[in-house]
């Protein structure tokens, strides 16, 4: 008999679901206090998580999106373009 626990699969969705969500959330409450590089790191690591898990879901490209206020906001203009862009394509499909 197996000892691994039956939920974890389950719970590990889960948990990640409710990563990449309050994760976007702290962004943008970042983002809208005018702290830009704060976010960066965490939207960088939050988009990756859901180029990992669901590369055209809507979500994706909303933190990437963040991502790019983020940049624009550093004065990162060429990084952020990239991502504005690509984050505004993906949500208008």
């Amino acid at each position: 008999m197996s000892s691994r626990n039956p939920w974890a699969s389950t719970l590990t969705v889960a948990v990640t679901k409710l990563f990449r969500g309050a994760t976007t959330m702290l962004v943008r409450c970042l983002l809208n206090r005018g702290k830009y590089a704060e976010p960066e790191p965490l939207a960088r690591e939050c988009l990756a998580a859901w180029e990992k898990a669901d590369p055209t879901h809507w979500a994706r490209f909303n933190i990437q999106s963040q991502l790019g206020g983020a940049l624009l906001g550093q004065g990162k203009f060429a990084d952020a373009e990239a991502h504005v862009v690509g984050g505004y394509r993906g949500l208008k499909r």
